[in-house]
């Protein structure tokens, strides 16, 4: 892993302002899954909760993988939109 400061890529998850990425998010792996996951779930589910439907953007890993959540298990994935997503990623860097 490395830190890294780049422009987003919501194509294939990756963002960082001073997040740790790594190249996980650029194998075809994760690209084929992330592309078969938004084709089953296009919808943010955060919003879906909420009643309001927007087309979401991220495949977000729910439990992370930096806490020992799996790399490519669908039951690990939801789709979230951009806005969700930072919330949540803010929540979790919060409590780590």
């Amino acid at each position: 892993r490395r830190h890294t400061r780049f422009k987003c890529d919501w194509s294939s998850d990756v963002c960082s302002s001073d997040l740790v990425t790594d190249r996980f998010y650029l194998s075809p792996r994760w690209k084929h899954t992330r592309l078969m996951h938004l084709s089953k779930q296009p919808l943010c589910a955060m919003c879906q909760v909420m009643g309001v439907v927007t087309l979401g953007e991220i495949v977000d890993h729910i439990i992370p993988r930096s806490k020992g959540g799996a790399d490519l298990d669908p039951t690990n994935l939801q789709t979230l939109c951009k806005r969700h997503h930072n919330i949540k990623t803010k929540r979790e860097q919060q409590h780590s």
